[in-house]
Formats: structure tokens, sequence, C-alpha cells
């Protein structure tokens, strides 16, 4: 008696059209009782049957094999019935030249995407005017009712009704999930791009925006260049830094001092100066606590009148800050 090793079981695609024949690929390698490999043209009888040992489908193919191995396909002659569904385990029987069922039946281990293709199958029986659009009452984390339930909470836990502005993102605050700007990129980088007259014993705030020179980069949008200005979005931690170059070739040595200014108030963050004659670069950098809505300048007091190198090779006007926490 011959006797039979399925390698694998393939289910191929179905179609959502009806129209396509479902077909089973089985592929397998046959040896007879001496263990060679069988070759040649066979009358094999394939049968499918349930978890309860009842036939469910039947057919008979002409297979040529090349060196024990052959491949045939199920519904080729024989359609598959609308009724084999696949939402169950079934076993495959093989017989070959009206010979004895080789036992033990062999499970069919379908392809990934086999069942959700023939389940589309059955699909294509349902009424065409069904509609998939859930309808009436919302339950659960939404009320009101579909197709345009609002959400009112995630995972049972409540959502604010605040609307959210730009920059936002949803946070869980402790008592329920609302708009928060904590975790919103914070950081920006303006360039002066002209000179600027700096009034003797005066803080004059260095302006980034008197022509169309000047560069900014800003994410989040909390640096104003009409005002000069960086608005703290929340309470945390940010770092400053500032720079700029003199021309104080005709003042010779002058002394200055470069401010932080919160809020208007010079009193917390500054840098003293000492200058020599020529093009001085003036740097200063520093972490501040700050709250939200709390506003930064850069702020430049000379002990004589003297004017900004802005946006040229011999220096700079930077101002620039992110938050760290």
């Amino acid at each position: 008696m011959r006797k039979i090793v399925i390698l694998f079981i393939l289910f191929f695609g179905i179609s959502a059209n009806a129209a396509v024949p479902k077909l089973i690929s089985v592929q397998g390698f046959l040896r007879d009782k001496s263990g060679a490999a069988v070759s040649g043209t066979h009358v094999m009888k394939l049968r499918l049957y349930n978890t309860s040992s009842v036939l469910v489908y039947s057919d008979v193919e002409s297979v040529t094999l090349d060196n024990g191995v052959y491949s045939v396909n199920l519904g080729n002659q024989i359609p598959l019935p609308d009724s084999l569904i696949f939402d169950q385990q079934y076993f495959l029987g093989i017989t070959i030249d009206n010979g004895t069922e080789l036992t033990p039946l062999t499970p069919l281990t379908p392809a990934p995407n086999a069942f959700y293709s023939f389940r589309a199958g059955v699909a294509d029986s349902l009424n065409p005017a069904a509609s998939a659009t859930p309808s009436g009452a919302a339950g659960g984390d939404l009320i009101g009712f579909y197709p345009k339930p609002i959400v009112t909470a995630i995972q049972s836990q409540p959502v604010a009704a605040g609307t959210p502005t730009k920059g936002q993102t949803l946070t869980w605050d402790g008592t329920q999930w609302a708009p928060s700007s904590s975790n919103t990129p914070v950081a920006f980088n303006v360039l002066g791009g002209t000179f600027q007259s700096l009034t003797a014993s005066t803080n004059t705030k260095i302006d980034f925006n008197q022509n169309s020179s000047s560069g900014a980069f800003d994410d989040g949008g909390f640096f104003s260049l009409v005002n000069d200005e960086f608005t703290a979005p929340t309470d945390g931690y940010y770092f400053f830094e500032g720079i700029v170059t003199l021309d104080t070739r005709s003042q010779g040595v002058m002394q200055v001092y470069m401010y932080f200014a919160v809020n208007g108030s010079t009193s917390a963050y500054y840098r003293f100066y000492d200058l020599y004659s020529g093009y001085p670069r003036m740097q200063l950098g520093m972490p501040m606590k700050l709250k939200a809505g709390d506003k930064v300048s850069l702020l430049v007091s000379p002990d004589k009148t003297v004017s900004t190198m802005g946006g040229n090779s011999y220096g700079v006007v930077r101002f620039s800050g992110f938050k760290i926490n």
C-alpha cells in the first residue's frame, strides 16, 4: 500500500466577487510502501470532514506526480459549497487509486488571510443596501448618538470640555484628560538684522524687528517679534542666551550691563562688562524658573551711547531660548 506525507496545505484567497470560484490548494509528497517517490498520473479522491467527522465535501482529481511531489486544487472540478465558510476546523482525507483512505486525517491549516478571504465570499450574499455605519445611542466612553457621538472619557476617565489651542496635547492632570502645553516643543532663536542705537545709562530692549533683514526661528509661537518678548507657555525651567556685539571704536573703554528682564524687572538676571575699543562681544546665558505667562526680553544699558553690530561681518545680535522641563 502507498503511504502519503502532506508537507503543507494552503488556502488560496477568494475574491469578494462571488463569481470567482473558491479554491483550496493542496500540496504534498507521496511515497510507495517501499519508500520510493511516486511518479506518473494517479486518481486521487479528496474529502473534507468537519470536527464531528461528518463528510462535507468530496472531489476526485487526476493528478500527475513528479518524483513524489503533487499539487491539486480542491474546487477545481466540483465547486466548494457556499455552506463551507471555514468557521471551524476541517480535516482532509486522501485516497489513492481506489485504495483505502489514508490515516490519520490531515487538519487544514489556513494561510493568515484565508479565513477572512472565504468570509468575504459570504458577505457577498448580504443585502447590497445593508450599511455598516453604526446607529442609535452611544455608550461606554461616548455619549450622544451615532454616527457622531462625543468622547467624554478615555478608559472611563473624564475628558475636559475645554477647546484645545494650537500646539497643545492631551494630558492627564490627575483628575481628567485636559489640553496642555506642557509637552509642546518650546524653542526660539532670533537675530538682529540692523544697527540699533543704545542710549547711555538707559535700559534699552534689543529690537529684532527693525527691518526685513531680521531672522527668526520660533518653535511653538511663543516669541513675539512685535514686542521682542518671549512668553512662557507653562510653569517650568527654561534656558536663555543673549549675544550682543557693539561698535565701541569711538567710545573707547566703557561699562555695560546686559539683562534678561522678566516682566520688565532687571534685578535678577544680568551681567556687568568692562569693554575695550573695537567690536567687543557680550554674552549672557543662564537658566530661569518661570511661571506661565512670564515675559522675558533682552536689554542692554551702556554708560555711553553706542550702536549694536547687527547682521554684518563684524558681529551678531542674537536672543535664543528653550524649555528645559
